[in-house]
């Protein structure tokens, strides 16, 4: 996301206060614009159907969107950050006319791993409909489709394709929707019509992505680029992408087969006592990613590539060494000012939340619930912070551990909630969050603390051929992309 971020920043610097609203507003959508525009969806479609009094099939048509937001993310998330790797690496290598091939590759595989899951869903353990369970799987496949584009249309300086693709599918999806609802049409129906609106975005980013690389979909780059990067290291990208992405969800999977979940008429297993706090609370979330991309990302990638330039130029060991305290005294700043911010804007929603509790659906039983859940907001903030910075030093065992660390502490947290009884609801958020976020934070020191040592050590055990295909930078290739787009390269 490093290159949206590069020019958020610039929008951010001319020191006006629309233009850092502006900026902070592009992050969000930037970082979270499926999930920003699927909620301000859902929250319209409540109109239409306040006037035909369709409310159990509001709850319904949400509740299967949720669905196909929960398996499009864990399905897709090994193929996804193991796209970001490849097109990350023939970025850096100058081997641009590998990217297509990468970018269809990973859609591909994406579209698989999410028809598998689905169908596993669908067809055994929710059993459905042949209507329903197609129609489940078509919204499913569109979502996880997202993912993989925004890698690509992420790594240069264009933001506002973006947010116009999420808002024109938003709006396709709400009128979609709400001439279902008005035409009293079925579930199937009306989820197809919300999924025609995804696939307005994934039409607009697609075209984006490939006119940003203009080369043939060539499997021969894509080889001659595949022989520089290990393919161990990628799989434990995969592995860990995959357990990040159901460390989000083990909580809920807990709950709903627990004593406090019921079912719906699709059978669909779900806890509103638990789902509605939380997922309201968890939105809170987004202004601090917005945040983190715009001021903490975008400069760790600039010092991380002042860093590694002082290497290959032979600075002294003394300069590299200051270097790396620059850069982390730099990360430990902004990521404490975002902190504070973030805990401060948390704190003020809980104490105004019996406000507005009853617009966003809540009962006075939920209202404690969504106060503990946004004190884990902010914890679970600090983890996703932590680790991706981890992340981004190229730790990667460390990455995947703190994701399986993540994965155990939420998922034992709510089981423990289930013996405990109702009134500890939400407190689990906040324990595995809390317990998350300090771990990745001593993983983070530790990682930039030894950031020196880890970058000698990579460049020794690097292999040969990686060293020699970094060498061999395509530079017509990159001539051609920046007569295309001067200003992104």
């Amino acid at each position: 996301m490093a290159g949206i971020g590069f020019a958020l920043q610039q929008l951010d610097r001319r020191g006006t206060a629309l233009s850092g609203a502006s900026a902070l507003l592009g992050g969000a959508i930037a970082t979270s614009g499926a999930w920003l525009v699927t909620v301000a969806s859902l929250a319209l479609l409540a109109i239409p159907a306040s006037w035909f009094d369709s409310s159990d099939f509001l709850t319904s048509l949400r509740l299967s969107i949720v669905y196909a937001f929960m398996i499009a993310m864990v399905a897709s998330a090994a193929p996804t950050l193991m796209a970001t790797k490849r097109i990350s690496d023939s970025l850096y290598s100058g081997k641009l006319e590998a990217v297509p091939f990468i970018l269809l590759k990973s859609i591909l595989w994406s579209a698989m791993t999410t028809l598998a899951l689905s169908m596993v869903i669908w067809i055994i353990v929710i059993p459905q409909s042949l209507a329903m369970g197609a129609a489940y799987i078509a919204t499913t496949l569109t979502v996880s489709i997202q993912w993989p584009l925004m890698v690509v249309c992420g790594s240069v300086m264009r933001f506002r394709p973006v947010i116009l693709a999420y808002l024109a599918g938003g709006l396709v999806s709400v009128t979609g929707a709400s001439i279902a609802l008005v035409s009293d049409a079925s579930l199937p129906l009306a989820l197809l019509c919300f999924t025609g609106g995804q696939m307005v975005t994934v039409c607009i980013l697609l075209e984006r992505a490939m006119s940003i690389f203009p080369f043939p979909v060539s499997s021969t780059a894509y080889l001659r680029h595949r022989k520089s990067t290990k393919s161990g290291a990628l799989a434990l990208l995969g592995v860990a992408a995959a357990i990040g992405a159901a460390g989000l969800w083990v909580d809920r999977w807990v709950i709903w087969t627990s004593k406090f979940g019921t079912k719906t008429v699709e059978g669909l297993p779900n806890s509103a006592l638990y789902d509605t706090p939380l997922f309201w609370a968890q939105l809170m979330l987004i202004p601090g990613l917005a945040a983190f991309l715009v001021h903490l990302e975008t400069g760790l990638v600039r010092n991380l590539r002042q860093f590694v330039a002082s290497i290959l130029s032979h600075a002294t060991l003394a300069e590299i060494d200051q270097l790396g305290e620059t850069l982390a005294e730099q990360v430990h700043r902004r990521l404490g000012i975002i902190f504070r911010a973030e805990t401060v804007l948390c704190l003020a929603v809980a104490i105004c939340a019996p406000l507005f509790a009853e617009q966003l659906g809540m009962t006075y039983r939920q209202i404690s619930v969504y106060r503990i859940a946004l004190a884990g907001v902010a914890c679970h903030f600090v983890f996703i912070a932590c680790s991706g910075i981890v992340l981004m030093i190229d730790r990667r065992l460390e990455f995947a551990i703190l994701q399986g660390i993540f994965l155990v502490a939420n998922g034992v947290s709510a089981a423990a909630v289930v013996l405990f009884g109702e009134r500890f609801l939400g407190t689990n958020y906040l324990v595995a969050a809390s317990i998350s976020a300090l771990i990745a934070w001593w993983a983070m020191q530790r990682a930039l603390t030894d950031v020196t040592y880890h970058t000698f050590m990579d460049a020794v055990f690097r292999p040969s051929e990686e060293q020699s295909d970094q060498s061999e930078q395509s530079v017509s290739q990159r001539g051609a992309l920046a007569a295309r787009m001067p200003n992104e390269t």
